[in-house]
């Protein structure tokens, strides 16, 4: 009987340890579930939280344009100059990525300003304190000067070199301002 007993208890011994082995493992596994879970679910609220560029990183991208237009420099250019691609280009001058310190500095070197000329003065007024804010006689002015078309007509009236044909230039303007919007 003895004999019987012995490989019997071994039998279930085996099987204790075995369940022991398996409770282990599955919980092991349960764990490593419950933290891939985990991870997923902090990701997928990373990513459906705000990605909306900071607005410092936008003003630095807006001097970034002004100066890089005001100078006739493409963006293909400058990223060359760089050491980027145009598209990071882009991308700095939209506030979309942020500019390091080391490439600010070398950005500003081929624009041929301090580092500190691209960092925003103040921050600028939030919309609502816009609305409320003094206006400001040279705002249109600015805005103007810093799109495409006022860039191209300032650069080329620039390069007149006889007064007469400036003067008469600015008369056809002044004539062509003051017939009216859409003539």
């Amino acid at each position: 009987m003895q004999s019987s007993i012995n490989p019997i208890m071994r039998y279930v011994i085996s099987l204790q340890h075995a369940s022991v082995r398996q409770a282990r493992a599955l919980s092991q596994r349960r764990t490593v579930a419950s933290l891939y879970r985990n991870l997923k679910m902090r990701s997928e609220n990373r990513s459906q939280q705000s990605t909306k560029p900071d607005i410092i990183d936008v003003e630095v991208g807006e001097k970034i344009r002004s100066r890089r237009r005001a100078l006739g420099i493409t963006q293909k250019k400058l990223a060359d100059s760089v050491g980027v691609t145009f598209q990071q280009i882009q991308k700095y001058e939209k506030g979309a990525n942020r500019v390091g310190a080391s490439r600010l500095l070398q950005i500003a070197n081929v624009l041929t300003v301090s580092a500190s000329f691209l960092f925003p003065n103040e921050r600028k007024a939030s919309a609502e304190k816009k609305e409320q804010a003094e206006y400001h006689p040279y705002a249109d002015l600015l805005g103007f000067l810093e799109s495409s078309e006022g860039s191209e007509l300032n650069a080329a009236f620039a390069r007149i070199r006889s007064p007469a044909i400036r003067a008469r230039t600015v008369a056809l303007i002044k004539t062509i301002a003051e017939a009216g919007p859409d003539r």
